[in-house]
């Protein structure tokens, strides 16, 4: 601090042109950084509104699913009890109106319909193609012990969810199971790995339960969302996106990451499927979601090293359909997120370079203040100035004419920087 205090004039003078010439500059550059920044967080909303539509479309889909179990149990063949524990179309008719079922809808592996004490009065003997699947040893069972039957027998039905919306807790008389390996759908399906979601309902005649109806539905309904949301991702010049979906824990029950995966074919990986928690790994992005939390922010993936911009949710329901305790995550490599504004910003960052440094070396001006040693200095306006074949020549030989010029100085920096 003394050094400064005892400087010369001349190096006072040049420390206060200095000032002048880089604090705009800095104020400038701090004020464009603040605007990008705000630029960066919009892209990120984005990826936060993909999310939660594609958390509505979940939502809005399983709400169907939820009715269709009901409805289901209303068809007036089930009322023949001539024809219960009978295999096949042709002896039953539950099971023909079961095959129409799974070929219409197409998103259920089985149908299957047990009577109070859990044996099987009809299941579906084909797939949605009308090929016949093995389904006849499923006769053989008694579900009494499912947690489906012991559920509806007792009356429990799912009506929320810990983070289901307000209003969307109306709904009730299906009993929803999670995802899981189904082992009825391997049996009847060969080669099938057994994803699925399970809807049943009670089915009533004259008031009274009768029977139990059970869907085992294809989780590919679910994937389907998550593959047309990257779709759209894609069109819109986001190729790297990475989709997540996790179940209540943060077990990861979708990974979609075709980039990474070199294919845009849903993979179902059972290493990491059901197994692999990002909320133990301390993902922030997924320890939010599964807390209910909707949002966006930029995170590092330790996996990828990379930088994502990434936005999150929890389903929340829809239609007083309660929804299920699953969470969202929709994730972009930064430079993907708004490429166009990396763009700008480099060439903003060239331009203020070139600008700097070429002032500097053509626009050097000599300044003179009386009975001080004549020095050089990087300035950008001239008050009387003499131009020369190199550079230009500003003399000043009085204090009113340092503050003239100082202030023209600042006025040259301001217009810069409105321009």
């Amino acid at each position: 601090m003394n050094k400064i205090l005892n400087a010369g004039v001349t190096v006072k003078l040049v420390s206060l042109l200095l000032a002048f010439a880089i604090l705009p500059m800095a104020v400038i550059s701090l004020s464009v950084y603040s605007s990008f920044k705000g630029i960066e967080d919009q892209a990120a909303t984005n990826f936060e509104e993909v999310a939660i539509t594609i958390a509505d479309k979940i939502d809005r889909n399983l709400f169907e699913r939820y009715g269709d179990v009901q409805a289901f149990g209303l068809n007036h063949a089930i009322f023949n009890r001539d024809s219960w524990y009978k295999k096949g179309a042709e002896e039953n008719p539950i099971v023909d109106a079961m095959n129409q079922y799974v070929n219409k809808y197409g998103i259920y592996f089985l149908t299957v319909l047990v009577d109070l004490e859990g044996k099987v009065i009809a299941v579906n003997s084909k797939d949605l193609a009308g090929k016949s699947i093995a389904s006849d040893n499923l006769y053989k069972k008694n579900y009494k012990n499912a947690l489906w039957f012991r559920a509806l027998a007792s009356g429990t039905y799912t009506t929320r969810m810990p983070h289901t919306a307000a209003g969307n807790d109306i709904s009730s008389g299906t009993y929803i199971e999670d995802l899981h390996i189904d082992n009825d759908v391997i049996t009847a399906y060969s080669g099938n790995d057994g994803l699925s979601l399970g809807f049943s309902s009670p089915v009533y005649q004259d008031g009274k339960v009768i029977a139990y109806w059970s869907n085992r539905t294809d989780f590919s309904l679910v994937e389907e969302i998550f593959t047309q949301a990257y779709s759209e991702l894609e069109k819109s010049g986001h190729p790297g996106a990475e989709l997540t979906l996790l179940d209540k824990d943060g077990r990861v029950i979708v990974d979609y990451d075709p980039a990474a995966e070199g294919s845009k074919d849903i993979v179902h990986n059972l290493g990491v499927l059901m197994k692999l928690n990002l909320v133990n790994k301390g993902v922030e992005i997924a320890v939010r979601a599964v807390k209910g939390e909707t949002g966006y922010m930029y995170s590092f993936h330790a996996r990828k090293k990379i930088t994502q911009a990434s936005g999150y949710t929890h389903l929340k329901g829809a239609l007083g359909f309660p929804g299920m305790n699953w969470g969202v995550l929709v994730r972009v490599p930064e430079d993907q997120a708004a490429p166009w504004l990396a763009a700008i910003q480099q060439n903003i960052m060239l331009i203020v370079l070139f600008f700097f440094f070429s002032s500097r070396r053509r626009h050097t001006r000599y300044i003179s203040v009386t009975g001080v040693q004549t020095c050089a200095l990087p300035i950008y306006s001239a008050l009387e100035v003499k131009d020369t074949e190199v550079d230009a020549e500003i003399r000043i030989t009085d204090p009113n004419q340092l503050k003239a010029f100082l202030g023209e100085e600042e006025k040259t920096l301001k217009d810069m920087a409105e321009k």
